[in-house]
């Protein structure tokens, strides 16, 4: 919340700031330009309570070397329309509605060992397990943007706001390796390797979220029309619970994602409750205009 009202406060000086240029660039009237937005990038999911809870797991078990998680990148794709209306050669109000989609993977890795020495030489087992969850999403993202030209350069500029964003659709795959040595007289005996997938719906994460929005562009012309290219940082400003169906009998690492074993994780540590995942984007974002009005 601390961190909101912090950005609440930047936005509203670049807002302050840009209708004071306004003023200082006045123009005799106003326009409105419509057209198409598309955008790509990356995007990526993560949870610092996550990461807590499986380092926690090597104090609670005396046989586990290393249990870890680490978000991954994954892509970010969207069609959409925009609305700009222009006060002045300085400043304009835009909002760009869109149709996303996203994957982002997480991670998980745990190793287990059991050494014990005889005969001089070191005998016994290892366990690793490495999981990968893919997390895919669609939403409808609705910004309101406000948008301040460089006084000397006016086809450069920045742009900040808010997005409300609307998830409708949530999948999750499951692709894990169960990889157990067996050690005798200082070498691997044997090896075993065990592989499973699985995929369900995500049945719990919010369905509102909110962004704050970061970014600069540049305008151009192509084939007589304005051209907007921009690249554009989505800062979450919600955490979300994140459950998926249940596939404990097909999941090893990755059955933390269940109902069930989100209870077990928040008995284990109870202080880092799996309550504070959160979606990031960074996009590299073209508008077409397709009609501009003047007044």
């Amino acid at each position: 919340m601390i961190e909101f009202f912090k950005l609440m406060k930047y936005f509203k000086f670049f807002f302050v700031t840009a209708i004071i240029c306004t003023f200082l660039h006045p123009t005799t009237g106003v326009a409105q330009k419509v057209g198409i937005k598309l955008g790509g990038g990356l995007s990526r999911l993560g949870s610092s309570h996550l990461m807590n809870s499986m380092q926690n797991r090597t104090e609670e078990n005396s046989s586990l070397e290393h249990a870890g998680a680490n978000p991954g990148y994954g892509g970010h794709y969207s069609i959409g329309i925009f609305g700009e209306h222009i006060f002045s050669p300085s400043f304009s109000l835009l909002s760009d509605p869109s149709v996303n989609f996203t994957r982002s993977k997480i991670f998980l890795t745990t190793v287990s060992e059991n050494f014990y020495e005889a005969d001089g030489a070191l005998h016994g087992s290892s366990r690793r397990i490495s999981s990968s969850g893919s997390f895919r999403f669609g939403y409808v993202s609705v910004p309101i943007l406000a948008k301040y030209a460089f006084p000397h350069n006016r086809r450069t500029y920045a742009l900040g706001g808010f997005a409300a964003n609307f998830v409708f659709r949530g999948r999750f795959q499951s692709h894990e390796k169960n990889m157990f040595s067996v050690y005798e007289y200082d070498a691997i005996n044997n090896t075993y390797i065990e592989e499973k997938s699985a995929e369900a719906q995500v049945t719990d994460f919010n369905p509102v979220r909110f962004d704050f929005i970061l970014g600069i562009g540049s305008a151009t012309r192509l084939l007589r029309r304005d051209m907007f290219i921009e690249l554009r940082y989505n800062l979450p400003l919600t955490r979300t619970p994140l459950v998926v169906g249940d596939i404990a009998e097909s999941t090893y690492n990755n059955f933390i994602f269940t109902e069930s074993g989100r209870a077990a994780a928040l008995d284990q540590a109870p202080q880092y409750p799996l309550s504070n995942f959160n979606l990031s984007t960074l996009t590299f974002t073209i508008r077409y205009t397709l009609l501009q009005l003047d007044y």
